[in-house]
């Protein structure tokens, strides 16, 4: 799905495009875009010319693979007292998403507990 930065932030109300099916509306792009299963790819454009001027190189979402290799590592909460197993929770970032694009994923992920603590 293709959709501006002004529709995701509610400033107007202009379709999204789902490839291969077409426009959806404004409300439809918002709710498909901030669903917790989607994944973003950032795409910058000229918004007078349409021209694309980068292409996000990173994803939020990490890859699989790291998602079960953190899960199995940590296999419980690893905030200090929470015993919760990790299938009941979300990966969470040690270091923020994007300050170290050095770091190997792993390392700067560790598993947290769904309902807001952190460890």
């Amino acid at each position: 799905m293709h959709v501006a930065l002004p529709t995701l932030l509610g400033a107007d109300d202009r379709p999204g495009e789902l490839d291969g099916h077409g426009p959806l509306p404004a409300q439809v792009a918002r709710e498909i875009a901030f669903d917790s299963t989607s994944t973003w790819r950032r795409l910058v454009t000229d918004p007078r010319t349409g021209s694309l001027l980068d292409v996000g190189r990173a994803r939020y979402r990490p890859p699989a693979a790291t998602d079960e290799f953190v899960r199995v590592r940590d296999h419980v909460c690893r905030f200090p007292g929470c015993h919760r197993p990790s299938r009941f929770g979300d990966l969470d970032h040690v270091v923020d998403w994007g300050a170290d694009a050095t770091a190997a994923p792993p390392r700067t992920t560790w598993w947290a507990c769904a309902d807001g603590t952190t460890g």
